[in-house]
C-alpha cells in the first residue's frame, strides 16, 4: 500500500508543471523521508526516472484504481486542474480521479491548486459536488478561493498558502557557457493562444528589439513547454533586427531558476514563467491570457502586466521602461515577497503529511 498518489499534469513536458511535481515530491520527503509515493504520470518510466518513484500511466485505468484502492491519501495538484478553459474534458478526468478515491474511502486533499476559469455552469455544479467530498483544499492565491466561494465548495477545510514552486532551490552562482558575464539579458516566454494575431507577434517584436536599443538588453527566448512554444517563439526571433537566442528545453529546473535569476528583466505568458521570476527576484511584465495570471500576480502585489488579447507595442514599451526605471526596488520587493511566500508554500506539505498521519483539524 503507497501512502500518497499524486494526480496531475505530469509526463507531458511541462517545465511548470514538472516543476510542480519536483516540489510536491521534495517537500512531502522533508516532512516524511520514508513516504511512498505513486504519481500518475503521462509517461511513466521517465517519472520514475527522474523523481525516484513510482509512477503508473495516468490513462490506464485499471492501474489507476488499482493505485487508488492501495493507497492511503490522493493529492490532486499543484496546478490549475479544476478548469474548463483548455477542455471539459480535462476537468472530468480529475473530477473521476477525485471522486474515485473518495468513493474508495481514502483521504483526499488539493494541494496548492488554481480554480478556474469554470465557464460551464454545469461544469461548475460538477465541480462543487465533487469537491465538497475531498477533505482539505490548499490554494495558490485569492482569486481561486473566490471562485471556490462562488460555486459554492465549502464542506473542506480551505486554506490559501502559495506554489510550490516557491520552495525550489538553486544556485544564483550558477554560470552559462552561452551567456556572455558583460552582458545584460532579458528572458522572454510566450505560447499560442487564439492563435496569437499578427498584432501580438509585431508587438513582441518591437518590444524585444527596443530592449536591446534602448537597453541594450539581448533577447532570451524560453519555450516552456516543448513544441507547444516553439513555433511563435521562432516567428518573432525571425522578425527580429536585434540578436537572440532559445533556452534549451531539457534544463532541469534548479539549472533554470539559476539561468533566470542571472537575467535582467522576464516578459512572460505562461504563469510558472512569472512565478520562476518572482522566485529569482528578477522584475516582471506579465502577458495575461488567463486570469490564473492576473490572480497570481495581483496575490503577490505586481501589477505591471497587460492583457494578450490587448497588448501593444506602446503598452509592452510603456511596461519594459517601468521595470527597467525601477528594477533595483523591484528586485528587493521580490526578495521580501520570496521569503513571505516560501513560508506559506511549506504550509502544504505540512497539511499533507498532518491529513496523512489522521490529523483531521487544521
Amino acid at each position: 500500500m503507497s501512502d500518497v498518489v499524486i494526480s496531475g499534469y505530469y509526463g507531458f513536458r511541462n517545465n511548470g508543471d514538472d516543476a510542480l511535481l519536483l516540489s510536491i515530491i521534495n517537500d512531502l520527503k522533508s516532512k516524511k523521508p520514508d513516504i511512498d509515493i505513486v504519481v500518475l504520470s503521462k509517461n511513466p518510466r521517465e517519472t520514475e526516472r527522474i523523481y525516484k518513484v513510482r509512477a503508473v500511466h495516468r490513462e490506464n485505468v485499471a492501474s489507476v484504481i488499482k493505485e487508488l484502492l492501495g493507497t492511503k491519501m490522493l493529492i490532486s495538484g499543484g496546478g490549475t486542474l479544476m478548469q474548463d478553459g483548455t477542455s471539459t474534458k480535462s476537468l472530468l478526468y480529475y473530477l473521476w480521479i477525485i471522486r474515485a478515491a473518495a468513493m474508495f474511502g481514502k483521504k483526499v486533499m488539493l494541494y496548492a491548486n488554481g480554480i478556474g476559469p469554470l465557464n460551464s455552469e454545469r461544469n461548475r455544479t460538477r465541480t462543487k459536488k465533487v469537491l465538497n467530498r475531498v477533505n482539505l483544499i490548499t490554494l495558490r492565491d485569492e482569486a481561486s478561493r473566490e471562485e471556490l466561494e462562488k460555486i459554492g465548495v465549502t464542506v473542506p477545510h480551505i486554506e490559501v498558502t502559495a506554489d510550490p514552486a516557491f520552495r525550489l532551490e538553486f544556485d544564483e552562482k550558477a554560470s552559462d557557457g552561452n551567456f556572455d558575464g558583460d552582458k545584460d539579458y532579458m528572458l522572454v516566454s510566450v505560447r499560442p493562444w487564439k492563435e496569437n494575431s499578427c498584432d501580438f507577434c509585431e508587438a513582441l517584436t518591437a518590444a524585444c528589439d527596443y530592449a536591446y536599443e534602448k537597453y541594450d538588453l539581448e533577447t532570451v527566448f524560453l519555450p516552456m513547454h516543448t513544441k507547444t512554444d516553439e513555433e511563435i517563439t521562432e516567428k518573432i526571433r525571425t522578425a527580429m533586427r536585434a540578436k537572440s537566442q532559445v533556452l534549451k528545453t531539457d534544463y532541469n529546473i534548479n539549472r533554470l531558476l539559476s539561468i533566470f535569476s542571472g537575467m535582467k528583466l522576464c516578459i512572460g505568458m505562461r504563469l510558472h514563467t512569472l512565478i520562476y521570476s518572482a522566485v529569482t527576484c528578477v522584475p516582471l511584465v506579465g502577458i495575461v491570457y488567463d486570469p490564473k495570471v492576473s490572480g497570481f500576480l495581483d496575490y503577490i502585489g505586481i501589477s505591471n502586466y497587460c492583457g494578450a488579447d490587448t497588448v501593444t507595442k506602446e503598452t509592452l514599451i510603456s511596461a519594459i521602461d517601468r521595470a527597467m526605471a525601477e528594477n533595483a526596488a523591484e528586485r528587493e520587493k521580490l526578495k521580501a515577497k520570496r521569503a513571505e511566500f516560501g513560508e506559506k508554500a511549506k504550509r502544504n506539505a505540512e497539511l499533507a503529511i498532518n491529513l496523512l498521519c489522521g490529523g483531521e483539524k487544521f
